[in-house]
């Protein structure tokens, strides 16, 4: 019985990688997932619920998918859109936790886009800046503003510490 039991187990997760995969090419317009990409999702139904990897597929295509001059998406924007997904589901289920993350990744965009900026470094500084009161509109300014990573970095700390100056003398 017991290993009936888990074949059907084994059963279940087959039909939900396949449904899975049939979203995934309604979503991408007819490209479908190779063997590869079959067995991340596989790894993808181990960590997340069912719901949440199809709510990360639907954000990929929607923001990563692009049009070719033939009108149909084109194949490397359907692969970034794939690779997408997994991180999708990992900020999402992180936003519970902390839901200023998506903010704080914003700011992080901002100064990739501009600036230098320390990967090792960079995600817990902005979270020590907004968990010490840094507003995060300030964040995101500073980040627009900044000419370099030197700069972004002592206004965010002299900020921080006038931040704990004042309260240290309420």
């Amino acid at each position: 019985m017991m290993i009936a039991w888990k074949e059907g187990l084994s059963s279940l997760k087959d039909q939900a990688i396949d449904r899975l995969a049939d979203h995934w090419t309604t979503l991408a317009n007819g490209f479908s997932l190779n063997e590869k990409g079959r067995q991340s999702l596989r790894k993808m139904c181990g960590k997340y619920e069912i719901t949440e990897i199809m709510d990360a597929m639907r954000i990929a295509t929607d923001q990563y998918l692009e049009v070719g001059s033939d009108g149909a998406f084109t194949q490397p924007s359907v692969e970034d859109a794939w690779s997408k997904v997994v991180g999708i589901c990992r900020v999402r289920r992180s936003e519970q936790d902390k839901p200023y993350l998506r903010d704080l990744l914003y700011v992080r965009g901002i100064l990739r886009n501009r600036v230098y900026v320390p990967e090792r470094t960079i995600m817990g500084m902005l979270e020590d800046a907004h968990l010490t009161g840094v507003p995060v509109e300030y964040l995101k300014n500073l980040a627009k503003s900044c000419r370099n990573w030197t700069e972004f970095q002592t206004d965010l700390y002299d900020y921080m510490n006038e931040l704990s100056g004042a309260a240290d003398n309420t």
